[in-house]
């Protein structure tokens, strides 16, 4: 194929996708302040969340407008007394995306969808919520579905992936303020983003930042941050990033949220010979 250095045209096209950690119980104002975020993010084309603890699908995507239902992905621990956990993928009807598939990777922690977004590439949006704590046994089923997302054959043959979330853990030291908090998820985030080429949005070759956490633990002593809310990306987007943005939380959630915004811009037309 012959490589013209020209776009098919100059107009420039954008795609917003947010994740957030945004529990789905709350009550007054916290119930208000989810309802709020939710409303302010129907702008964005696509909005994934995780921890929505709802069991039903009428449930989960109460928050949205009718008119995006048929366009919401849910995978729901329903079968929990609890509901604990439990995410979504939303797509805004409004948006020029074309949905091709949904793929539950693990019950309510772990999902995908597969979009083609206006004709000009074809996109994996990933959700994540992996496990949270320390002890030995959920160390190890934290570590078994990362594996388990970097083995699925959904996810190693796209070449434009998005991978977004609540970790639940660390891949650095200064990924916390807290010098106590432990790294036993190190080597498995280390092999998913060697093994996809993903590129963490903070990290990138010597270049670190460590102004992002995104979260705040606060105990009877001492306040924590931490950054356990990540988007990775594929490196063949990286010339398509926008920017990815940091809102911080309010009253619906303890979690900040991030937006990545790609554009078209440095699409080339690519033509038989």
């Amino acid at each position: 194929r012959q490589l013209m250095n020209k776009q098919k045209n100059n107009k420039t096209h954008t795609l917003k996708v947010s994740y957030k950690n945004i529990p789905g119980k709350g009550s007054g104002d916290s119930t208000k302040a989810k309802q709020l975020w939710h409303d302010r993010n129907l702008k964005h084309d696509i909005i994934c969340t995780q921890e929505n603890k709802a069991k039903t699908f009428d449930d989960a995507t109460r928050w949205f407008p009718l008119k995006w239902k048929e366009n919401i992905h849910c995978s729901l621990n329903s079968d929990s007394e609890t509901a604990m956990g439990g995410i979504l993928i939303a797509i805004n009807p409004n948006s020029d995306i074309k949905f091709l598939e949904h793929v539950e990777i693990e019950k309510g922690r772990a999902q995908l969808i597969k979009v083609k977004w206006k004709n000009v590439m074809t996109l994996t949006i990933v959700n994540i919520y992996l496990h949270c704590g320390e002890t030995q046994s959920i160390v190890l089923e934290r570590n078994k579905l990362i594996k388990k997302i970097r083995n699925h054959p959904k996810i190693r043959k796209e070449k434009n992936l998005i991978i977004g979330g609540d970790w639940n853990c660390i891949r650095h030291a200064s990924d916390s303020n807290n010098p106590l908090r432990p790294l036993k998820t190190k080597d498995a985030l280390d092999e998913l983003e060697d093994s996809l080429k993903l590129h963490d949005h903070v990290y990138y070759g010597e270049q670190e930042n460590t102004n992002n956490f995104t979260r705040t633990s606060k105990g009877l002593t001492s306040t924590y941050m931490a950054r356990i809310d990540r988007i990775l990306i594929s490196l063949s987007l990286t010339t398509h990033i926008s920017y990815i943005s940091r809102e911080e939380a309010g009253l619906e959630s303890d979690h900040d949220g991030l937006i990545i915004e790609l554009n078209n811009k440095t699409c080339l037309l690519y033509t038989s010979d």
